[in-house]
């Protein structure tokens, strides 16, 4: 069960990161 959880903790984390990467690209091709 924690492993479950751990590999759903990492998924996430990575989507928010994806997520906020490419935001700031939009940002910076915006200006």
């Amino acid at each position: 069960m924690s492993t479950f959880l751990q590999n759903h903790i990492a998924q996430i984390e990575w989507l928010l990161f994806s997520f906020h990467r490419y935001k700031s690209l939009r940002y910076w091709c915006e200006t």
